[in-house]
């Protein structure tokens, strides 16, 4: 909510004062892949932009996890590949992970919740550790079983020569 009241403020102040550019960088900032995820950003006229944090619980946006026994491909059938999946928890894996940024020291940051990311075996060992540090600070159930999901998938992960876990945004 902290930031919809700083971009509100912000657009207003840049409209107050006849600030184009301020107003013209205000949407690049909006527009840019790196914003902060698990936020819903609108731009209502040119001089007026808000954010809205999604629902918690009726969010349409979720990131799914496959194992697959070697990198997946999308022109042929990445089921041939699929060891084991799990969709159960994507919304709430997808909200703990967007308290994340790109700029985030681990490789967590960049799951990308509308695209997709592939861990190999080496750096799901180092990703569990993420995950981790995460829980500790998780209080939501919900985001407690999709980080312990993550972890059990990436576990077997670093345990099968040559696998992949495919992290799958919307």
């Amino acid at each position: 909510m902290a930031v919809t009241v700083f971009l509100s403020s912000l657009a207003s102040t840049f409209r107050q004062t006849g600030n184009v550019l301020g107003i013209a960088v205000l949407g690049a900032v909006l527009a840019h892949p790196s914003r902060p995820r698990g936020v819903n950003w609108s731009c209502l006229t040119n001089d007026l932009c808000e954010a809205s944090v999604s629902e918690a619980e009726g969010g349409d946006m979720g990131v799914g996890l496959e194992l697959h026994s070697e990198r997946p491909v999308r022109k042929r059938s990445s089921r041939d590949t699929l060891l084991r999946s799990s969709y159960k928890h994507d919304e709430a894996l997808s909200r703990v992970l967007s308290t994340l940024y790109r700029q985030h020291p681990g490789k967590l940051g960049w799951v990308d919740p509308y695209g997709d990311t592939l861990f190999n075996e080496q750096e799901a060992e180092v990703v569990r550790q993420e995950v981790a540090v995460l829980m500790q600070g998780c209080a939501d159930d919900q985001q407690k079983a999709a980080l312990l999901d993550l972890d059990e998938l990436l576990e077997a992960c670093a345990a099968t020569p040559g696998s992949y876990l495919w992290c799958v945004g919307d």
